[in-house]
């Protein structure tokens, strides 16, 4: 497919935002840059590209776009995509060879699932198209031993091999892949998904290969059962030779990802001081930001200080706080951690069990203070929630 012009990308965007180019221009030149309407102009009219970068990532911020599209419109002039992680991961595996990459939100939530296709596609530049593989791991909570043969055969189907029917044939088929001297790439998605013996192998595979073969690279995406393979049995870990990368606490790109991804047809006037209060009200977790941008479509004349008490009534809160409401000892010590913002020890790993659940599921954030860090409830929504949940067993 041919890739659109930078001034058909910039016209279409404005389009899309019912932008003007005098609000544009004076909008950009009052961030510090200098451009008069007869550039932009002739921007649009593809007479030439912008000559600065900022230029480009201004006229994105303005429009709002998301950071799939400023990563389009810098390409379209001439310039990198703004993927500094990304390109910090690749780095790293020239160092550490086998990555986990955590997070705890959902991989499956917007803006995270379009890391992989950007990963990959930095991954088919970097190793050639031929040496990416990509296993992206199907939910099974429990499965006997014929289930994960069947699941070991299905992630060779992805990986492209042939006569793969267990654990033992995959990991031929990708030594034999590693027979050649180029680097091979693996990302493995969703590994939280698989059954327990299926992560278990996967990793010991990992492992081993990884072990003997220099030239072999993987990034593992995961949150708590890829952490606990990493650190919870010490040095006898599976994987406590990976390095490990947290994915960023989502910033003003992320928010503008979210609202075109559910507000495409109703697009909100976001400017950038209520794109940070949100990131503040709802402590920068994906579902409560879309709750926030749900409340600004649906009563946009809302005090932002009303925000946290609407967010603490929302389902996708109480659903959080539902796993630790079934044990008279566990709702007791959350109703205690709730009455204050700070709750305990962050580093190296949550060695509290009821602590890192709470970690894994979201509701609690880390945070360094004074040189050291600690964790904290993500935001006061949070909070509120909880203690209205737990109130009634008290």
């Amino acid at each position: 497919m041919k890739e659109q012009k930078f001034s058909e990308l910039l016209r279409k965007y404005m389009l899309k935002k019912k932008a003007k180019v005098q609000s544009m221009v004076e909008t950009i030149n009052s961030k510090g840059l200098r451009i008069s309407r007869q550039t932009f102009f002739n921007w649009k009219k593809d007479k030439y590209k912008p000559r600065s970068r900022d230029s480009v990532l201004a006229c994105a911020n303005y429009l709002r776009l998301s950071r799939k599209e400023t990563n389009k419109l810098l390409v379209a002039a001439g310039f990198p995509e703004e993927e500094a992680f990304v390109k910090h991961l690749f780095m790293e595996l020239s160092r550490y060879r086998v990555i986990l990459l955590l997070t705890q939100a959902d991989w499956g939530e917007p803006p995270y699932h379009e890391f992989v296709e950007t990963l990959l596609a930095d991954a088919n530049i970097k190793y050639g198209k031929n040496n990416v593989l990509h296993i992206n791991v199907q939910q099974r909570p429990a499965a006997s031993e014929a289930d994960i043969n069947s699941d070991f055969s299905r992630l060779g189907e992805q990986c492209g091999f042939s006569d793969v029917n267990d654990a033992d044939s995959f990991e031929y088929a990708l030594e034999a892949g590693l027979e050649q001297t180029e680097p091979l790439f693996l990302l493995v998605s969703h590994f939280e998904q698989g059954a327990d013996l299926l992560r278990q192998q996967l990793a010991s595979i990992i492992r081993s290969v990884s072990a003997t073969a220099s030239h072999f690279h993987v990034i593992l995406c995961g949150g708590e059962k890829l952490a606990d393979l990493k650190y919870k049995e010490g040095a006898l870990s599976l994987l406590n030779h990976a390095k490990v990368e947290y994915w960023p606490e989502l910033s003003r790109p992320d928010v503008y990802t979210l609202s075109n991804d559910y507000f495409n047809e109703v697009p909100l006037n976001l400017e950038e001081a209520l794109v940070d209060q949100f990131l503040a009200i709802s402590g920068a977790h994906p579902k409560l930001l879309t709750e926030c941008l749900k409340l600004k479509t649906q009563f946009p004349d809302l005090a932002l200080e009303k925000y946290p008490e609407k967010l603490s009534q929302c389902d996708c809160v109480s659903e959080l706080f539902t796993p630790f409401t079934q044990n008279e000892s566990v709702r007791q010590r959350v109703f205690e951690w709730l009455q204050k913002d700070e709750v305990g020890n962050a580093e190296p790993y949550i060695l509290d069990n009821l602590l890192r659940q709470l970690y894994w599921k979201n509701l609690l954030v880390e945070r360094e203070v004074n040189e050291e860090k600690r964790l904290y409830w993500r935001c006061e929504a949070m909070r509120m929630a909880g203690k209205q949940m737990f109130r009634k067993w008290q």
